[in-house]
């Protein structure tokens, strides 16, 4: 008998000596031997002792706490499976000596580390997916040169991937599925082999270049999979939709058209080739020179070109010139003015200005959005935001502002979107919002309380009853009269 295999057949335990006599049986096949599903089949030391000639063993799905250690005795095994077992260490068994053993599966156990001295010299496929494990290494003492063809770490709990987690000889790698969170700068380098590497479906936010480029004259470009993972739309991301520099560090990005992105302050995933490069973010802490910015200029403490992102907040900028600051629930000892000039977006949200000043936003020319929610606003000075005049998004809501007249802004700005809800307003004047022209979505509901009558020739009912003012109020169900507050102006 050559071939042996038995499925299916529900025992506790197989005897020492059951497979006495069979020593030119070639491969082996034990396959769910257990009684119930939780229970395991026991299985002697000895029990394969004299199967000189097998060359497949395959024992998967048994419930096994432990190999048999009479494995170590199969000097012509080249194919070992123990997959979706219960195993968690490879105890006394001696994998290392079998010099003619080409393929291990121990996939579905709980593996919770992979110590490469374990194993023999020279593998084709090595599988543990669908394990816990976090780490792995190979023993310093351990001095051998190991040749692995593929790697199969998928389903595991690797959170980190440095230069030690791989062998340098390995041609396949597949980290798909584990929490990989972070790559160190180099932990490609020396992988001189390398073919391909599969990291989707990981925890990455971004992919550095340095991390992952490859040095490797001899072998070609290193295809990279990288989808499914909650990358952030980041410079960090240039790289791969640049072609000519994966070519110069000898990667490609192999699933460029299913890896997806999500901009700065959105959830919604966009396509990572459908972006201009120009575009993506990059942050920025200390000071910052512009694309348009001359070396000269910007080595002046007074460079108008150069961006300095103030302490309690994050900055980001793109090449195309997109500034974004972000200094949400700043101390009460944050200067507002120090926000710098080429700021497009401002994010001040949660922080404290009792009142904001003439001058407080001047020279803020490319402010198209600012965002004072929650603040504590009680009052804005006449030309509050005198500067920003290509100012598109204004919200000012939940904040305690009593009066809203319009002159707080320059009248040429093209303001689109503003919020006022949730303040204390109790009636604006006919000028109010008399010179926003470009204006589509107002806030006045929530906890404002005008003071008018239905009937009566109040600022506010004579701006609700022209049907396009009405029509731009987004919120109009949450908008009440103080005197009748059952009735809205809807």
């Amino acid at each position: 008998m050559k071939h042996l295999a038995i499925d299916s057949c529900k025992t506790e335990t197989i005897e020492a000596g059951t497979f006495n006599g069979l020593s030119g049986l070639r491969s082996l096949k034990l396959l769910k031997l257990k009684i119930a599903p939780n229970e395991s089949v026991e299985m002697p030391n000895d029990i394969f002792a004299g199967l000189t000639s097998l060359e497949a063993l395959e024992i998967p799905r048994n419930g096994l706490q432990r190999i048999p250690k009479s494995i170590s005795s199969l000097r012509n095994l080249t194919r070992f499976d123990a997959s979706y077992n219960a195993l968690s260490s490879l105890g006394p068994t001696k994998l290392v000596e079998l010099d003619k053993l080409r393929v291990i599966i121990l996939d579905g156990n709980a593996y919770t580390y992979l110590n490469y001295a374990r194993f023999p010299t020279r593998l084709t496929r090595l599988s543990v997916r669908d394990n816990v494990i976090s780490v792995m290494f190979q023993e310093t003492d351990d001095e051998r040169e190991l040749i692995y063809e593929a790697i199969d770490l998928s389903g595991n709990k690797i959170e980190f991937l440095a230069d030690t987690v791989l062998l340098n000889s390995v041609r396949m790698v597949n980290l798909s599925s584990n929490l990989i969170r972070i790559i160190s700068d180099g932990a490609l380098a020396q992988k001189n082999r390398l073919d391909w590497i599969d990291l989707t479906n990981n925890r990455l936010n971004d992919i550095e270049l340095k991390a992952i480029a490859v040095y490797n004259p001899g072998v070609g470009r290193v295809r990279i999979f990288a989808a499914r993972n909650p990358l952030r739309c980041s410079c960090a991301l240039e790289w791969m939709i640049e072609e000519h520099r994966q070519a110069s560090y000898q990667v490609a990005i192999a699933d460029l058209d299913k890896v997806t992105c999500t901009p700065l302050r959105s959830s919604i995933y966009v396509s990572l080739s459908s972006i201009d490069p120009s575009t993506l973010l990059c942050e920025y802490r200390g000071a910052v020179c512009h694309e348009d910015c001359t070396l000269q200029c910007c080595r002046s403490p007074n460079c108008s070109c150069r961006s300095i992102c103030p302490k309690q907040c994050t900055c980001w900028a793109s090449r195309e010139g997109r500034n974004i600051v972000d200094c949400s629930n700043a101390k009460p000892s944050f200067d507002i003015r120090s926000i710098p000039n080429r700021t497009t977006e401002a994010h001040l949200s949660g922080s404290y200005f009792p009142s904001l000043k003439k001058g407080d936003f001047l020279d803020k020319t490319r402010l198209t959005f600012l965002n004072l929610s929650l603040s504590s606003i009680q009052r804005l000075e006449d030309e509050a935001f005198q500067g920003a005049n290509h100012l598109k998004t204004l919200d000012l809501s939940y904040n305690f502002l009593t009066k809203f007249s319009g002159s707080e802004l320059d009248w040429h700005v093209k303001l689109k979107q503003l919020n006022l809800h949730n303040n204390q307003l109790s009636d604006f004047n006919q000028k109010t919002f008399q010179g926003f022209h470009s204006l589509e979505n107002v806030t006045l509901g929530g906890g404002n309380r005008y003071i008018c009558d239905c009937l009566s020739n109040s600022a506010i009912v004579k701006w609700f009853r022209v049907p396009k003012n009405a029509e731009k109020v987004t919120d109009i169900d949450d908008v009440f009269c103080a005197e009748h507050n059952t009735i809205s102006f809807n």
